[in-house]
């Protein structure tokens, strides 16, 4: 588990950018997906208006390539 403090009328661009070259080096940003309960979250997408609180958390899976 890796946490961010976010500032939240921010994208997360350079959140998940970051969060991408901690876990998974190997792959580009761009083949990774990133999930709020269950909802696709766009890095161009602010905390403000996922509606984001203190510990809510983002899951992050490999695109499928094929």
């Amino acid at each position: 588990e890796v946490c961010f403090r976010c500032n939240i009328n921010r994208p997360l661009t350079k959140a998940f950018t970051v969060y991408a070259g901690m876990q998974f080096a190997d792959k580009p940003v761009s083949s990774l997906r990133f999930f709020l309960n269950g909802d696709l979250v766009w890095p161009s997408e602010t905390p403000s208006e996922l509606g984001l609180k203190d510990d809510d958390t983002i899951e992050c899976m490999v695109e499928p390539s094929g």
